[in-house]
């Protein structure tokens, strides 16, 4: 059985979708090993806004530098990658992940391993083993399942981001019209405001879309509650949610110099919730490698 997987950022952070998608895979398989490895970072390119990831669920962050691997070829990421899908392999074994396609460790008498494309098994619904059921979580890291559906949902309407962070959603989405609300004053948002209390100063249907993205978490089961009677009382189409269905009090973020939730309390989770407490939102997904998330959308009639 295969122990180890190799995951090849294509740049060097990885972002919101793909930690979740990471953290997903590993919390139901914690025997396999996953490496990240990241293209040496660029000097004086402006940094986007990312989630930085806690990297002791998934293993070690591997930042590579190719001309101590013996690359020799043009200063061209995908020779890079193909260069280093070979190295990995044959020192380590495992499998290298590359969109919804993964290679085994195999190599003789064949340049890139045994190959097998796993879309037509996802398609069918067929049953999937370990090895591919790797290649299924780790699928979405292209899949942008997030992004595109609050692009399709928000439209070209205007957006009330409750909870922002470090403003992810701004660097994402197609639609810009979006203002945004937090307590931490260091994300620096529209409008702070202390989301334990409601009503939020906004008029009856106020925005077409509101987004609470991994935020109910962060606040008391009551306070919780009452804040989504109060997001649906602004929302003038729909909402658009997500938190985790697993407990965790997430210190290992809000302790973790590397995040941008770094020493920041009001990261840290006080409530836990279930697919239940949704009955009124449809879930976008339920599949097998995104359980452990509800993400679901409410729509005004």
């Amino acid at each position: 059985m295969v122990k180890i997987a190799h995951f090849y950022a294509k740049n060097h952070y990885i972002n919101f979708l793909e930690y979740r998608a990471l953290y997903s895979f590993w919390r139901h398989n914690q025997e396999v090993k996953i490496t990240l490895y990241f293209p040496h970072k660029e000097e004086n390119k402006k940094k986007p806004n990312h989630y930085w990831p806690t990297f002791e669920f998934c293993g070690r962050q591997t930042e590579v530098f190719f001309d101590k691997l013996g690359y020799k070829g043009e200063d061209n990421q995908e020779d890079k990658k193909a260069y280093l899908k070979q190295y990995v392999l044959k020192q380590l074994g495992g499998l290298w992940l590359d969109g919804d396609r993964i290679y085994y460790d195999n190599l003789e008498g064949d340049p890139d391993g045994l190959q097998i494309d796993i879309t037509e098994n996802i398609q069918n619904n067929k049953k999937l083993d370990l090895n591919t059921s790797v290649g299924v979580a780790l699928s979405l890291l292209n899949d942008r399942l997030i992004f595109d559906a609050i692009d399709f949902y928000s439209n070209e309407g205007s957006i009330l981001d409750i909870g922002c962070g470090d403003k992810t959603m701004q660097q994402t989405l197609n639609n810009q019209n979006i203002t945004s609300v937090d307590n931490w004053e260091k994300f620096n948002p529209d409008l702070m405001w202390d989301l334990n209390n409601t009503p939020l100063p906004y008029e009856d249907n106020s925005f077409d879309t509101v987004l609470a993205l991994d935020l109910i978490e962060h606040l008391d089961r009551d306070k919780g509650e009452v804040l989504l009677k109060d997001l649906k009382r602004i929302a003038r189409k729909n909402i658009l949610l997500l938190t985790p269905l697993y407990w965790t009090d997430n210190t290992q973020n809000v302790d973790n110099p590397e995040s941008p939730y770094y020493q920041n309390p009001y990261d840290l989770h006080r409530s836990q919730w279930t697919v239940d407490d949704f009955s009124d939102f449809k879930r976008i997904t339920d599949k097998k490698y995104y359980k452990d998330f509800f993400f679901g959308v409410w729509e005004k009639i």
